[in-house]
Order: structure tokens, then sequence, then C-alpha cells
């Protein structure tokens, strides 16, 4: 477990039992906030943490000084986004849901992440579902077949492991 008076910002933190680390943020209530090398803000509770020196990353950070490229009607440049589908980060309690309602808030967190792609213009969305029983994955999959401008496989298993699915937009290619 992290003592949270002994973290700086910028300390790498990881999560016990999971292939997930990032560059120590705040912390609040015996909750810790990370960002991890895909730029995503992540919060844990410190009993959750390790502390770890052995790997680094640069966490991206915006440069506020310089205006972003332009594009007509406000679309966006952007190549890739990625998008963690895992439970804890779609719905803040969990408790009450049934499976079912579950894998639905997940489903639909991955829609509305396609949509805002497809309207922003971006190439490609990474979709972090994880592996357990394959459950989302087979879910996720069987919406994605019913797309028609898309093209979808397994992500890069190097960057995201085994539970990621890469979608291409052809239109944006």
């Amino acid at each position: 477990m992290i003592k949270i008076d002994q973290l700086k910002p910028g300390d790498l933190v990881c999560v016990i039992d999971e292939d997930l680390c990032g560059n120590f943020a705040f912390a609040k209530a015996k909750q810790i906030t990370f960002i991890c090398e895909h730029g995503f803000e992540h919060t844990r509770p410190a009993s959750q943490l390790i502390l770890s020196g052995d790997f680094e990353f640069e966490t991206p950070i915006q440069d506020q000084s310089t205006e972003p490229a332009s594009s007509p009607k406000g679309l966006t440049n952007i190549d890739e986004m990625v998008v963690d589908l895992h439970l804890h980060e779609v719905v803040s309690h969990t408790s009450n849901m049934t499976n079912h309602e579950k894998v639905v808030a997940q489903l639909d967190r991955a829609k509305s992440a396609l949509e805002e792609a497809e309207s922003k213009r971006i190439k490609k969305v990474i979709l972090i579902h994880g592996v357990g029983k394959g459950k989302l994955k087979k879910e996720l999959h069987h919406f994605l077949n019913g797309k028609t401008s898309i093209n979808y496989h397994d992500a890069d298993y190097k960057r995201f492991g085994y539970g990621a699915t890469e979608v291409v937009f052809y239109k944006f290619s």
C-alpha cells in the first residue's frame, strides 16, 4: 500500500493485479488520482496501488501555449482515441446493477465514444474491454458487425494487452 504523504507529483504508481500504471497527480480522502500513459485520469484507493520506480513513461501533456491545428468546421486531426470500458471507468456505483445492466452501460459508453470519434473525424478508436470471461468483447463485436463504415480487429497486444479491440473508420483513413 502507498503512503499518500510520501507521494510527489509525477511519481509512478501501479494498480495491484492490473496492467495499469500512471503518474501521480493528486490524492483526496485516501483516493489517489493518476494519469496513465494514454493521458486518461484514473482514481483508485491507496490500498490498491504500489509505488513503482521500475517503469517510466511520459504522460502526454497538452501545451496550452500553442493553438491546435485548424481544421474545417471544428473537426479535429486526432488519429486515435483510447476508451477504457472497464466498469469502474464507466459507472460510479455498481452495487445495485445486474450483470446485464453492467454490460449495457459499457456498450453504451463504447457507442457514444464511437459516435464522438466519428463526429470529430478520429480515424481509430481503441476500446479497452479487458479479458475476463469475454461477454463484453462478444457483445461489442456483435454490435460492430452491424456497422458498415468500420473495420475492427484485436488491438496491438504490446500496447494494450489481449483485452482491447481496435476500430478503424474507413472514410477517414
